[in-house]
């Protein structure tokens, strides 16, 4: 997989025009796309991808990837701007265009929206609180992993990073309590969150099977503890997410009645930066339980994780190598004790 720009196919497809402005002002205004700085106090930022896909067999992903001609299905555009009126006070924003197969459309969405306030700052460290449309503190590329140049691939570990329930995963709505503290030559992060969980079609699509058998909605709460060692040479973190989701029919024609799901979501991650090369892996675990009408879907815990090398090469070439696995149920990583009591095949046991 590679990124390219390609701006004709762009210029002919009528249905791009109004993010192809946005797009050409990105690329052919250098400034647009790195930091416009109005004062001291606001700042703009924009960025622009465009990525190509080519897989194997019948595995899809973001388009008709398994075709010949590979798939362009995947286009990211966003401006964001911050302002600090006040030295403690920050206002930040961001409004992404996101298109990724059947996953999201690229309409325009608030990706990120806050207020936050440092409450607390000593030479050691420091403790605030951020308020608004907040991003989820999980594992150590979720709340960056809305641009592409701060990713380490054009696609995240599936693993950890499920892109299917992006807008679940990826922020809520609600507040983050958030405090650091140097500890000798570490510093010491923990941040938590509570708020409104997002949910679009495609998460409803894979907790209910179909968006149209009725509305997810709840709240969740998300915490993390992360120790950098040594300017990031070393970073350990563990994180841990508990969402409630209520299921609501409206009366339609559904085949479970009004019920919940319950999901606990556990992330160990550790990574080591070294002058040329880093070493990252991280593990997840995720309890999933229903109740209510939603009891007649069977308990499971999906678990998986990745073992990642990057290489940089050059200044701007940077190698990577990546094991990513997930398995549907923790204890039958094989699916054959699923196929004997359910029938469905064994292999589907393997996410990917």
């Amino acid at each position: 997989m590679f990124i390219l720009s390609p701006l004709n196919s762009l210029l002919r497809a009528s249905r791009y025009r109004p993010r192809l402005c946005l797009l050409l002002l990105l690329f052919l205004w250098p400034a647009a796309a790195s930091a416009i700085n109005l004062d001291n106090n606001i700042q703009i930022h924009g960025f622009a991808g465009q990525s190509f896909l080519l897989s194997t067999g019948n595995n899809n992903f973001f388009g008709d990837s398994s075709s010949n001609d590979g798939s362009w299905d995947f286009t990211e555009i966003g401006v964001n701007g911050s302002w600090r009126p006040k030295p403690n006070l920050l206002f930040s924003a961001q409004i992404l265009s996101r298109r990724a197969g059947e996953t999201s459309s690229g309409s325009l969405q608030l990706d990120y929206g806050l207020l936050d306030y440092t409450a607390f700052e000593l030479e050691q460290g420091r403790a605030g609180i951020r308020m608004g449309r907040v991003k989820n503190p999980i594992g150590l590329y979720n709340e960056t992993r809305d641009v592409p140049a701060t990713r380490p691939s054009i696609l995240l570990p599936q693993s950890v990073y499920f892109d299917r329930v992006r807008d679940l995963e990826m922020a809520s709505d609600g507040l983050q309590l958030y405090v650091e503290n140097a500890m000798g030559n570490g510093m010491l992060k923990i941040e938590g969150n509570y708020g409104k969980i997002l949910v679009n079609d495609e998460v409803e699509d894979v907790f209910v099977g179909d968006s149209g058998f009725g509305d997810l909605d709840g709240y969740g709460a998300f915490s993390r503890l992360q120790y950098h060692y040594d300017g990031e040479r070393i970073i350990l973190s563990a994180s841990g997410a508990f969402v409630d989701m209520d299921f609501d029919t409206h009366g339609g024609a559904s085949p479970f009645s009004d019920g919940g799901i319950d999901i606990q979501f556990y992330v160990l991650s550790a990574q080591y930066n070294a002058e040329k090369w880093s070493l990252t892996a991280e593990y997840v675990n995720e309890p999933i339980s229903h109740n209510g009408g939603l009891s007649v879907i069977p308990d499971f815990t999906p678990e998986g994780g990745y073992l990642q090398g990057t290489w940089r090469a050059l200044s701007d070439v940077e190698l990577l190598l990546r094991y990513d696995v997930s398995y549907t149920f923790d204890d039958d990583h094989s699916g054959k004790q699923a196929e004997s009591a359910t029938g469905v095949p064994a292999h589907t046991a393997l996410r990917f």
